[in-house]
């Protein structure tokens, strides 16, 4: 009996103990944003591969499609507290490779053309108007 109650005493300080602790924790607030540093932009690369493969009257065709995409974002500044960032591309193109032959197109024209995006600090767009 005195060691149940030996027992009870110290699950119910250990519950004390915790629920001290966590008040303060829970009293900060956090805050999460979205920040890029201005030294060196993120280099994306989104490559994309579509296999589409028919089989017409017992004949099996198949039709390769390669996509690219890249793109620099690096950061230019602040407006208030938003985040406008700078967005270059780097490449853009697609490849096709069918029964009937292949081919494909890459876009030089865009290469080094920029946008600019405004983001509030949750990551909502304020801006795309650029």
């Amino acid at each position: 009996m005195k060691n149940q109650f030996r027992k009870s005493i110290f699950s119910a300080g250990l519950l004390l103990l915790f629920s001290g602790i966590s008040v303060p924790l829970s009293s900060q607030e956090i805050s999460l944003a979205y920040k890029y540093t201005g030294d060196k932009p993120v280099s994306y690369l989104y490559t994309s591969t579509m296999a589409q493969i028919m089989d017409m009257q017992g004949q099996t065709m198949q039709t390769d499609v390669i996509s690219a995409f890249g793109c620099s974002v690096g950061s230019a500044g602040m407006q208030g507290n938003n985040l406008v960032l700078e967005i270059t591309t780097d490449t853009l193109g697609h490849t096709t490779n069918s029964p009937m032959g292949g081919g494909g197109v890459f876009v030089a024209d865009i290469k080094g053309k920029a946008c600019k995006i405004v983001l509030s600090p949750e990551g909502k767009v304020i801006d795309l108007s650029e």
